[in-house]
């Protein structure tokens, strides 16, 4: 993998880390944190598919709340008192 000038993966590097299920669920679980604060087009479907089709809770649940916080429908995370 490459990195930028600033050492950040491009989006389609964090896509590619997403939607491999050889990477270990922790890598991908950082790239949906990393995505979700990226405004590409393209994050909002591999988020999307990630969250219907990864093995892993973690990354499935992490790539569902970060597409709703990008579509507006989740604000912010509320916990519960």
């Amino acid at each position: 993998m490459t990195t930028g000038e600033r050492g950040d993966l491009a989006a389609d590097e964090l896509v590619a880390v997403l939607l491999d299920q050889r990477q270990d669920w922790i890598y991908r679980a950082w790239s949906v944190a990393l995505l979700a604060s990226l405004n590409e087009e393209a994050t909002n479907e591999a988020l999307l598919q990630a969250s219907q089709r990864d093995p892993v809770y973690w990354v499935r649940r992490d790539a569902l709340q970060s597409l709703r916080l990008r579509t507006g429908e989740l604000e912010r995370e509320v916990c519960p008192a």
